[in-house]
């Protein structure tokens, strides 16, 4: 299992050099490129800055933190899935489980819940409802390791 790196400065150039680095070394090949620090049209052109810089060897995973509404998200799905990102962290708010289960049937880039989801109940119901494919299993936000390998195990049985 390859480790995610996560590029959070928000400076495509500091991002990309830090990212080349992480190559050169061979430590990292995924990055996970936090969205927020300015308008989606902004982060998309430090995305495009990234995918440029670094090439299609790499994998790109967006984090938007629940940023985006879900009229934003179908306005720049195409451009991600042009991009070629391989996963997109928690588009819209944690409490809008429809509109994010609307988004999910409009991309072919899975989605990754995380806010949305912290109970064995919470992770059956986003993935009853389509809200993503895939769930961050988080050892704090399970409760430690016994309820996370709990979560995990509703998550797997619910196709997560």
């Amino acid at each position: 299992m390859e480790v995610i790196w996560a590029l959070a400065s928000g400076d495509s150039s500091q991002e990309l050099e830090e990212a080349k680095e992480k190559l050169r070394r061979r430590e990292h090949r995924q990055f996970k490129i936090k969205f927020g620090f300015d308008r989606p049209q902004a982060d998309l052109r430090r995305l495009q800055a990234l995918r440029a810089g670094l090439g299609d060897e790499v994998r790109l995973i967006v984090d938007v933190n629940q940023g985006w509404t879900e009229a934003e998200c179908i306005r720049f799905l195409p451009a991600l899935e042009e991009l070629d990102v391989a996963l997109i962290e928690q588009p819209v708010s944690a409490l809008q489980l429809e509109a994010m289960a609307r988004v999910a049937a409009r991309t072919s880039i899975p989605l990754l819940v995380d806010e949305a989801a912290f109970t064995k109940e919470e992770i059956a119901r986003v993935a009853t409802m389509g809200c993503g494919s895939v769930y961050s299993l988080k050892l704090v936000k399970s409760g430690g390791l016994f309820e996370m390998k709990r979560a995990a195990a509703v998550a797997g049985a619910h196709g997560l």
